[in-house]
């Protein structure tokens, strides 16, 4: 039977991985399309063969071509081959030179210094490693050094000229202007991919070389949560770890600890703050949650004590399963014959007739949240009736409730209800959803407002105004009027969201974008912060025109109500009489023109 013979295309992958120059410039010899050059780039790459290299590129090659869609690009490829050869490191730097992006992303997300250290993790990995190693650490940047002496040979280390070899390929990256700032699909670190693989000596090396420390924290809470290692996690949490922050290969903290039952860590971390219904996988059509981590071997307390701080009973896994499903199977299997698998199932039937919780979007928080929530439901069946989601934004945490007509809210009452539990409340027309487009400004705007701010541009304001001279002579003279007091706050053309904060009412309206006419929101909340420190006015409602300051205590001495009528016209111009600002410095309600 006669051979085949190979198509152009064979040919050339065939001669570009046996490094036959002869071949390829005889099929190359009349056109070569990118394609094809990409093709001999990337072999001359996996073999290390430079020469082959620059005959690509000296006849056009893209460095920054891969081969096929979804393959790595030649640099990206060239970082993990061999990290510690010459001619590897040869290779790196004539892509570069070639204009080989330092920055380039594999198909795993990797940059190329992503991929060296991966490498030279892989050499010697050794996965879990002894909690004691992870004490000099914790020990370390609680001392505030951000690293620490490690014994080489406990950590799996060599001498020093050895670990210079292994770093190599990193150093003549970050000496090309590879960023050691970058992270993968899953926001991981070098470091904290040193880390995972439980090489010590990587990790010291790295954040000698300037990289960030505090992946490293992350990476010791998620394994000291699987070890069941309480006091470790404390120790992390309070160095700033993030009970949320997803680990590369293994999860969140709160994953791994309800996999493997240990109670006393799952409170803990939800009490911190970790979600229960993220899971393990920044894809969320993949991965599991910790509830289905949890009740698929049985853990009926941790079960238990997921489905109280707001676990959704009804969310389902990547093969389309429910937690209760979960459980059924971790029966089926009969490894853990001694859990109680009969009440874990029924448990978790219960809680999915019963439906998601209340909170959603990002999930109850902790136990804290659960109970400023039901003191806010006792205060009525309309107030009960609401569902809830957690805003994050900037680093700041709310609570936002469904619309509700602000006629059915007694602010007194709710302020009474949640500031025991260290809430403020507020309550605005606006909702989460218009908030994304203005995020990245939020923190600028939160640093610059202060109550001196306020009274300082209250002030200004008073010198520089001309028109409101003749009011602010009006507001000295005119007799003031009786008193009148509103007990609630209503605006029955508009529905609101409660919005409920840990911080001032004043970050409520930076955030949500609280602004007035010549003011911006920073200089609203001053305004605000000021008459709450100084008056104990406190921002609790806005609509589409106005903002309404509530006062459990109305000034009732002369000078401090004209003072405080200066002040109200000053900031709303909109207020038309002397009058108008004399009798609403007597009330309960003080209103400022949005």
């Amino acid at each position: 039977m006669p051979k085949r013979r190979l198509s152009r295309e064979e040919e050339l992958r065939e001669a570009a991985w046996r490094g036959d120059l002869g071949a390829l410039s005889r099929l190359l010899a009349e056109s070569a399309e990118l394609g094809e050059l990409a093709v001999v780039l990337q072999a001359a790459v996996c073999l290390r063969d430079l020469e082959q290299a620059r005959w690509a590129l000296e006849r056009g090659a893209d460095a920054n071509l891969p081969p096929e869609p979804g393959d790595d690009a030649p640099l990206v490829r060239a970082a993990e081959e061999a990290p510690r050869a010459s001619s590897t490191l040869a290779m790196v730097r004539l892509l570069v030179e070639a204009g080989a992006d330092l920055e380039a992303r594999g198909s795993l997300g990797l940059t190329p210094l992503l991929n060296a250290v991966g490498a030279v993790a892989r050499e010697q990995r050794r996965g879990e490693i002894d909690s004691a190693i992870w004490e000099d650490w914790v020990t370390a940047f609680e001392a505030g050094t951000g690293t620490a002496t490690i014994d080489r040979a406990a950590a799996g280390g060599s001498d020093t000229e050895q670990s210079d070899a292994r770093l190599r390929m990193i150093d003549q990256l970050l000496e090309l202007g590879a960023s050691p700032e970058a992270r993968d699909a899953e926001e991981c670190s070098a470091p904290m991919l040193a880390a995972v693989d439980g090489d010590v000596a990587l990790v010291d090396a790295l954040l000698a070389r300037g990289f960030a420390a505090d992946d490293v924290v992350n990476v010791i809470m998620v394994q000291s949560a699987a070890a069941g290692n309480l006091a470790m996690v404390e120790r992390c949490l309070r160095l700033g770890a993030d009970p949320n922050r997803r680990i590369c290969r293994l999860g969140t903290a709160l994953t791994v600890a309800a996999q493997d039952g240990h109670l006393d860590v799952v409170s803990m971390l939800l009490r911190a703050g970790a979600d229960p219904n993220r899971g393990d996988s920044a894809d969320e059509g993949s991965g599991m949650l910790p509830l289905h981590r949890a009740a698929g071997v049985g853990h009926l307390a941790v079960v238990r004590c997921l489905l109280e701080a707001g676990a959704d009973a009804t969310r389902e896994d990547a093969s389309g399963g429910d937690a209760s499903m979960a459980a059924e199977a971790g029966k089926r299997l009969g490894y853990y014959e001694d859990r109680q698998w009969d009440e874990v199932i029924a448990v978790l039937r219960e809680a999915r007739r019963a439906g998601p919780p209340r909170l959603e979007g990002a999930a109850i928080a902790n136990s804290t949240s659960i109970e400023v929530l039901a003191a806010v439901a006792e205060l009525g069946p309309v107030l009960a009736g609401l569902s809830w989601r957690t805003v994050e934004v900037a680093g700041l945490r709310f609570y936002e409730s469904s619309e509700i007509e602000a006629a059915a809210v007694d602010w007194f009452a709710l302020r009474a209800a949640t500031s025991r539990l260290g809430f403020a409340p507020v309550l605005t027309t606006h909702d989460s959803e218009q908030l994304q487009r203005r995020v990245d400004g939020v923190e600028t705007l939160l640093e610059a407002f202060d109550a001196e701010t306020g009274r300082t541009a209250i002030e200004r304001i008073g010198r520089e105004a001309r028109w409101a001279k003749e009011m602010i002579a009006g507001v000295a003279t005119e007799k003031i009027p009786k008193p009148f007091r509103l007990a609630r706050f209503a605006s029955p053309r508009f529905r609101h969201h409660i919005v409920l904060s840990t911080g001032s009412p004043e970050t409520v309206a930076v955030v949500y974008n609280l602004v007035a006419q010549d003011h911006d929101e920073a200089t609203v909340a001053s305004f605000c912060a000021h008459w709450r420190q100084r008056y104990d006015a406190e921002l609790a409602y806005w609509d589409n025109r106005m903002a309404h300051l509530a006062v459990a205590d109305p000034p009732t001495d002369e000078d401090a109500i004209r003072a405080v009528a200066r002040e109200l016209i000053l900031v709303s111009p909109a207020i038309g009489r002397p009058r108008d600002a004399l009798a609403m410095a007597t009330s309960r309600t003080w209103t400022i023109a949005v």
